[in-house]
């Protein structure tokens, strides 16, 4: 009958259920090569290998020393180390365990090529880039595969840019680009609405911005304006400095001032008088309702409207002046009820 016995101090100690004859034989011990894995890391499965054991064994593998026994071979993909603990067991040899290691390093970005890096404007804020690392034929993945850095990535000049190899990759790559001053005549202006004409100067305050940077006048820019002083198209123009370049001119309308308007009704009449400084006509809107619908006529200083009798009206005015082809309209006056004779 076959078995095993159990050897303790020295006495083999042998136990079965079954009676007759039987023959303790000795153990045979298994061998096996085993051999452990190194590599550099390139996004495939790797494992340990064994051979030359016993025919028919059974194989059962651990990582770690606590991990849990299982006939699938275990791999690794990502950089690091693992220790694989291998266990083979036959019915005529002696159990074998030992371990052998798989070990994948981390691969160089020493080869690997950066595109997508171009000078930009200054902003006034840190300037950053959306860099393409490529090794071989892979695209790598930024935050995963690699990190950047900047430095004196603010101001106009030479700016640095570090790619720090991260996760299965290693090693560092230095770039560099231009900040570039900006040119004024791409940024963003606010400020400028219609100024009522005064006689003198108009010299509106503008709002100059840089994406959601607002610039200083005097530092980053100056102004210099037109003569801004009759009704029609009036201009501001922007200098850069410092770190902005160029100039641009941007307009706005002077126009006249909202009219003074006297409304006398009539029969069946309203005859209405309007004055502005700057303009020398007029627009009158007109309606029964205060929110009907709007009939426009146009005058000089004074105007009679025939219209029905004993009926209520609601009047406004504007005044414009007309500059090249272009009507420069005034604000309404108040919106007046009146009634006719």
């Amino acid at each position: 009958y076959a078995g095993r016995a159990i050897q303790q101090s020295g006495i083999l100690d042998f136990k079965t259920n079954k009676k007759g004859l039987f023959f303790l034989t000795k153990e045979k011990t298994s061998k096996v090569m085993a051999k452990s894995y190194t590599g550099v890391y390139d996004g495939k499965a790797h494992s340990i290998s064994l051979s030359a054991y016993p025919a028919g064994s059974t194989v059962s593998y651990k990582v770690g020393a606590n991990g849990t026994w299982t006939t699938k071979k275990p791999t690794r993909t990502q950089a690091g180390s693992a220790t694989i603990y291998f266990k083979i067991e036959h019915p005529s040899y002696r159990a074998l365990q030992s371990f052998a290691r798989i070990s994948i390093s981390k691969k160089s970005l020493a080869a690997a090529k950066v595109s997508g890096i171009v000078n930009k404007s200054y902003t006034g804020q840190p300037i950053k880039q959306s860099p393409v690392v490529t090794l071989g034929t892979t695209t790598l993945k930024n935050g995963r595969d690699y990190k950047v850095a900047y430095a004196n990535n603010v101001a106009v000049g030479s700016a640095s840019m570090i790619i720090l190899g991260a996760g299965n990759y290693s090693g560092t790559i230095y770039k560099s680009f231009t900040i570039t001053k900006s040119n004024v005549a791409k940024l963003s202006v606010s400020g400028l609405v219609n100024k009522a004409y005064t006689g003198k100067t108009i010299k509106p305050a503008i709002t100059v911005k840089n994406g959601k940077t607002t610039l200083k006048s005097g530092k980053n820019y100056t102004i210099t304006y037109g003569k801004n002083t009759a009704v029609g198209i009036g201009t501001v123009k922007i200098i850069g400095k410092g770190n902005y370049t160029g100039s641009v001119t941007k307009t706005f309308q002077i126009v006249p001032v909202k009219p003074t308007v006297s409304i006398v009704p009539g029969n069946a009449s309203l005859k209405i008088t309007a004055k502005a400084k700057g303009a020398g006509s007029y627009q009158i809107a007109y309606a029964t309702s205060a929110k009907g619908k709007l009939k426009y006529v146009t005058s000089g200083t004074s105007k009679t409207l025939k219209l029905s009798r004993n009926k209520t009206y609601y009047v406004k005015v504007r005044a414009y002046k007309i500059v090249g082809n272009k009507k420069c309209y005034s604000s309404y006056s108040t919106l007046r009820c009146i009634r006719t004779k």
